[in-house]
């Protein structure tokens, strides 16, 4: 079911976004024979103060579905909101979503790497989500518009955290990926690069 053009969609989402360092430095496994793509994160206003809270991944272009088993999480929807709030998983990863409320609630997202939308349902029910795709998704109540969180869903590998000065650096197998850096306050920003079999690949993540 598409979700309606007329809800209202905070243009930010309220509060910062504090990233477990453990969930990307997992991701981030070195493999000999890779080259190493050499990136800096530039903020607008030239600060690089909390730089350290951005995600930078790479997904191949057309590439394969993800591999493995289907891995689980559960989010509730309580009179406090979307808990908890902010999700970072691995593609391939159901998510459901649990009414703990006493009124009926709704989960979707406009996000351009997985549109979706759950319907509504009541007290007790859940519905679930399968996010079997890299990206950013601002989840949504249609029926509270208050009630908001995240969800980034990182590829299996290609995926770390810049350093204090905005560095980063991704051992990538040759080919064509999309470089996607997620930064809790300045956004999404994408970016395009060939890599070869290899070497050291400079590329300018700078958001404008």
């Amino acid at each position: 079911m598409a979700p309606a053009q007329s809800r209202h969609i905070p243009s930010r989402l309220p509060g910062g976004l504090r990233i477990l360092t453990a969930a990307c430095a997992l991701l981030a496994t070195g493999c000999a024979g890779r080259a190493t793509l050499l990136g800096t994160v530039v903020p607008p206003d030239g600060k690089t103060a909390g730089l350290q809270d951005a995600v930078v991944y790479a997904v191949p272009t057309g590439g394969k579905a993800p591999e493995g088993k289907v891995m689980h999480r559960r989010v509730a929807w309580t009179r406090k909101g979307f808990t908890p709030r902010e999700l970072i998983l691995k593609d391939n990863t159901r998510v459901t979503f649990r009414n703990e409320d006493s009124v009926y609630h709704n989960a979707f997202s406009l996000s351009p790497a997985m549109p979706f939308d759950v319907g509504r349902f009541g007290p007790g029910e859940s519905r679930s989500v399968l996010f079997d795709r890299p990206g950013v998704f601002e989840v949504f109540c249609e029926l509270h518009p208050d009630y908001s969180g995240v969800i980034v869903v990182l590829p299996r590998h290609e995926a770390a955290h810049p350093d204090s000065r905005g560095r980063v650096r991704l051992p990538l197998a040759a080919g064509d990926y999309t470089v996607t850096v997620w930064h809790p306050v300045y956004g999404v920003l994408n970016r395009t690069v060939r890599v070869p079999r290899s070497g050291e690949v400079p590329l300018g993540l700078e958001y404008r």
